[in-house]
């Protein structure tokens, strides 16, 4: 709450000097309150009551109302980016600030701060125009950020005119017509700077090359830029590939479903997708070499992975993890989940079918992992009717149960964390837990809550991960961690955080 009372009141005689801080504060108050009021009312059936022609007033001017708030919280929220208030408070970023302080979503937080930085920044005279009424929150969104990607393809000692004219030209457009016609002649700024549409993308990291595996529902989206002799490395290696393949007779270059299983598709009449889209004889072509080019890309992460030329993370290889019980693997039934990597990801996992995970299995390093509290295998209320199977399922726990096992518990044998714990500990906190943190695995320490000096042992109930900022905030400052009641070790969400006087040590 924006509290009047850190601010004060002048008394210079009579009546009082209110400051601008404390006039701010009785204003957010009172907007506050009669808010509050309003939506009292609307939930009393208020509407019920009145004209539908004064409704549809009332929407016009609350979406006013609306509008001005947002200028406002835009430009609050600049200021709260520039002074380093959210890494004050323990948070990595005003993104993740704002996102603990409103529930929005992480990419949702992360487009407004960036529309916040350029209005304060580069874009003050939009800023006014919001801030005054004349544009709306769309308006302003739009035009900064279609600006400001143009103007990459710009001469840099030419781009600030260029910037200003381009932004006095949309406010006077935005002032006049809806945010259709600022979107559109943005694309027309674009062009015209811009003519192949390709540069300004290209110099989306200003100028330096980059890929980037964007997290969607079922998987990720590739995009990136690199320069000519680099992108003409790599669509070699693809074009030999796929050339290699094919000429092995493992790729072809008419796929079963390319034309669809109408006769017409087949005499070479129009061709349509799914959606009913006509599909073209060159686009025919680049979907196969788009599909193949992920089969090659696919094997080239295999060869990497499989011959450990892939790098190192937290002390071994890289690897793809999967997790499975060994009675659901055995009576194939219900799934596994797949480890997800990127701070990015919505969700730490995702579900994997057994087949999948049979299928994998056939060529994977295999872990056995003893918790304290086993998942039991099921016994002959369980067991196949038919003799072949049943004699397949004991020959396949008795092979899972010959693989290595992993000590997950080395007390007081030593300090360091060995690197299965740590990729256990890893899975069990997906990183840093400090709320509003996104920090992934990779850039976590393996923090003792009990130290070490003081008896604590090296086990996954005494283990929490956390990255480099908030492991000195945990050390230097009153944060206190606690077991969450009911959670096993080897649970997600085992620990909370809270402040405490006595503060916290640990390493």
């Amino acid at each position: 709450m924006f509290d009047i009372s850190e601010y004060g009141i002048f008394h210079g005689g009579t009546p009082a000097v209110v400051t601008p801080a404390a006039r701010c504060a009785e204003l957010l108050a009172a907007a506050r309150g009669a808010l509050a009021e309003l939506a009292r009312l609307v939930s009393d059936g208020v509407f019920t009551e009145v004209p539908d022609l004064a409704v549809g007033e009332f929407v016009s001017d609350l979406s006013r109302v609306v509008e001005d708030a947002s200028a406002v919280r835009s430009a609050a929220l600049a200021v709260v980016d520039r002074s380093g208030v959210a890494r004050g408070q323990g948070y990595v970023s005003t993104a993740a600030w704002l996102r603990d302080r409103t529930g929005l979503d992480a990419r949702t937080c992360r487009d407004q701060i960036r529309t916040a930085r350029l209005l304060s920044d580069s874009y003050q005279a939009t800023r006014d125009a919001w801030l005054s009424g004349e544009i709306t929150t769309a308006h302003a969104a739009t035009l900064v950020r279609g600006v400001h990607t143009a103007m990459k393809a710009v001469d840099p000692t030419l781009r600030a005119d260029a910037r200003r004219q381009s932004e006095a030209t949309l406010i006077e457009l935005s002032r006049e017509f809806s945010v259709d016609h600022t979107i559109a002649a943005c694309k027309r700024i674009r062009a015209a700077v811009d003519p192949d549409g390709l540069r300004a993308s290209a110099l989306e990291l200003e100028g330096k090359e980059f890929f980037k595996l964007t997290p969607v529902a079922d998987g990720y989206l590739a995009s990136g830029w690199f320069t000519h002799l680099n992108g003409t490395k790599l669509a070699s290696i693809l074009e030999g590939r796929r050339n290699a393949k094919y000429h092995a007779g493992q790729l072809s270059t008419r796929q079963d479903n390319d034309f669809g299983d109408s006769p017409e598709a087949h005499n070479d009449c129009v061709v349509r997708d799914e959606a009913g889209d006509r599909i073209y004889p060159d686009e025919q072509s680049a979907r196969r070499i788009y599909e193949q080019n992920a089969i090659v890309l696919n094997e080239i992460a295999d060869e990497l992975l499989n011959g450990g030329h892939a790098g190192v993370i937290g002390g071994e290889r890289p690897h793809v993890e999967i997790t499975v019980n060994l009675a659901d693997l055995a009576d194939q039934t219900g799934h596994g989940e797949l480890t997800l990597i990127g701070a990015q990801n919505p969700a730490r996992f995702t579900p994997l079918s057994i087949e999948q995970i049979r299928e994998h299995a056939c060529d994977a390093h295999v872990r056995r992992v003893v918790l304290k509290t086993p998942t039991p295998i099921r016994h002959s209320d369980a067991e196949p009717d038919d003799e072949y199977e049943r004699g397949h399922r004991h020959r396949l726990i008795e092979w899972l149960m010959r693989a290595p096992s992993e000590i997950i518990d080395y007390g007081r044998e030593q300090c360091i964390v060995p690197s299965g714990l740590r990729r256990i500990l890893a899975r069990r906190d997906g990183g840093c837990i400090y709320p509003g943190c996104a920090r992934p695995p990779q850039h976590t320490h393996a923090h003792h809550v009990q130290h070490w000096a003081d008896a604590g042992e090296t086990t996954l109930a005494n283990l929490a991960s956390l990255c480099s900022t908030h492991h000195h905030a945990v050390h230097e400052s009153d944060v206190q961690l606690t077991p969450a009641p009911g959670k096993h070790p080897n649970q997600p969400g085992y620990w909370t955080i809270a402040a405490s006087p006595g503060g916290s040590r640990g390493t």
